[in-house]
């Protein structure tokens, strides 16, 4: 995700990365102690970093299962050249 510009008018840093949803939520916290930031807005901006956080989750778990996938694809095709292999060498019989 690209990096936002800072408002000035809001002091919730973006929700741009990990590090800036966790200052997001520490700042909520410290306006609502303070009395500075309405309850019922806070639990909606809470909520918004929740969902933040899952859809980032989600594209790891995304990006982790491509890394997989490609990596049993690569088992696969070792483990058939050495089926192959030892085949050739009379110790295997090679089946589908």
């Amino acid at each position: 995700m690209a990096p936002t510009k800072p408002d000035r008018h809001n002091p919730l840093p973006p929700m741009d990365s990990l590090e800036n949803v966790k200052a997001r939520l520490q700042t909520i916290c410290d306006l609502v102690v303070a009395g500075t930031f309405p309850k019922t807005g806070a639990a909606a901006a809470v909520q918004a970093c929740k969902i933040w956080l899952e859809v980032h989750n989600s594209d790891l778990d995304r990006r982790h299962l491509k890394e997989l996938e490609a990596l049993v694809g690569k088992l696969e095709a070792e483990n058939k050249r050495l089926r192959v292999e030892l085949a050739k060498r009379g110790g295997l019989r090679v089946t589908a």
